[in-house]
């Protein structure tokens, strides 16, 4: 039943407010809203990268929506951190890549998918320091990258690694959490970064992160709006 609301809420409040790119997985959320019992609670989890949600969340949407139900925000560093506090009832609705969800139903996770997005192909690279020896994709043989293990960005570098004809054991990954993946850049402890926006712009911003590939590479991604069932 639950799902049934969030489902309903997140078509009569960031559909009706027209946000940006949005697109609805099911047209049923009319049935939904007659049959679900009345909201009282919601948590959502969002990501710094969620930029409809941050509006949202910023604006009091939600809340302007849904004036008698209590509304509370959590935010995560990356989609997987997100999925686990999902399935465990921490959040009930949320904005992630498309890599998550496909590593959490692998593992035999129910979710339900709400809403979809194409991503920009530029808010996701993999970027190597300024000065880096690494020119080519074929430089990236034997080198540590670091990536937040089971995002967006691990599909996008096994991408890369087919595109460069590389392997998984080509390479050392450094599985990092976005907040660390940055330190770890900054200390010159990693050879190269695979990440995306806002934390993209902010190294290339303040570390002179230089872009090696970006998803322009690529047939487009999507990122999801989940809820639970």
């Amino acid at each position: 039943m639950k799902a049934l609301q969030t489902f309903t809420l997140f078509s009569l409040g960031l559909f009706s407010l027209g946000f940006t790119g949005c697109e609805k997985i099911s047209a049923s959320a009319d049935s939904a809203k007659s049959s679900a019992a009345p909201l009282q609670h919601l948590s959502i989890g969002y990501q710094k990268s969620a930029l409809n949600l941050l509006v949202a969340r910023q604006q009091k949407l939600f809340e302007q929506q849904l004036p008698n139900v209590k509304v509370d925000w959590k935010e995560f560093p990356a989609g997987p951190q997100m999925l686990e506090a999902l399935a465990v009832g921490a959040v009930d609705f949320g904005y992630v890549g498309n890599t998550p969800p496909i590593f959490a139903q692998a593992a035999g996770k129910d979710i339900r998918y709400v809403g979809y997005e194409v991503v920009t192909p530029t808010s996701q690279a993999l970027v190597v320091p300024s000065g880096s020896p690494i020119q080519s994709l074929q430089d990236l043989k034997g080198k540590r990258i670091a990536v937040q293990k089971g995002s967006s960005a691990h599909e996008l570098l096994g991408k890369v690694l087919k595109q460069a004809q590389l392997s998984w054991k080509d390479i050392q990954p450094i599985w990092l959490a976005p907040a660390e993946a940055r330190a770890a850049f900054d200390k010159n402890s990693i050879d190269a970064w695979v990440i995306w926006d806002p934390f993209l712009s902010a190294a290339k911003l303040d570390a002179q992160a230089q872009v090696l590939i970006d998803g322009t590479a690529f047939p487009k991604s999507y990122a999801f709006y989940i809820g639970n069932p």
